[in-house]
């Protein structure tokens, strides 16, 4: 995680960084409400830079159908990457935990190299 924040953020980070809330605040009444209204909770973490400092967090987030995370379901997992002039979502296969977070650093490096993808 550190190389990949320090890639994209230019800040170097660690776990302990990271601002986390779990999901022991959220009552079934909430999660029932929730899903009868169309929408789904989801675990999301992110990485937001604002007034030259990165914020981290992983929290419980209400999303509507029309969020590019809302359909990601079960072992599968997403990458969602907002600029000031673009937004791209990556949503992957269900493998564990750890390829795919070294599917998504590897990734991150080849960006860095400025590796071509084949056309």
């Amino acid at each position: 995680m550190q190389t990949a924040i320090f890639f994209l953020l230019k800040e170097q980070k660690s776990p302990k960084d990271v601002s986390v809330e779990g999901i022991t605040k959220t009552t079934p009444e909430e999660i029932k409400d929730c899903l009868c209204k169309g929408y789904k909770y989801k675990l999301v973490g992110r990485a937001i830079k604002e007034n030259g400092k990165v914020k981290m967090t992983v929290k419980l987030e209400k999303l509507d159908p029309s969020h590019p995370l809302f359909r990601v379901n079960g072992r599968n997992k997403a990458l969602r990457y907002v600029s000031d002039t673009l937004g791209v979502t990556i949503i992957g296969g269900a493998s564990g935990v750890t390829p795919a977070a070294a599917s998504v650093l590897r990734d991150l490096v080849n960006i860095s190299r400025e590796y071509k993808l084949a056309e």
